[in-house]
């Protein structure tokens, strides 16, 4: 019998941050590229990643057998 480790997104569905500190369209929309890259969080582990060349990269920290791991999930598109 083979037990796989289980992988917690918990932080995902925690909401203890307060409203005006998620992100909102208008954010993530405007974010401009930098010196370095950016990094534009809501809370929890999700974010949105600016790159220096400007392309904006939806990117998920997660732990995995003890190890800190990115997933990526591809590029932010203004679609509405």
């Amino acid at each position: 019998m083979v037990v796989y480790p289980r992988v917690s997104f918990s932080v995902l569905f925690k909401d203890d941050t307060p409203s005006d500190e998620h992100l909102v369209r208008d954010q993530l929309a405007n974010a401009k590229p930098q010196a370095k890259d950016l990094k534009l969080s809501g809370g929890g582990s999700l974010y949105l990643l600016v790159r220096t060349n400007g392309a904006k990269l939806w990117r998920l920290n997660y732990r995995y057998l003890a190890k800190g791991r990115t997933l990526a999930f591809g590029a932010w598109s203004r679609s509405h």
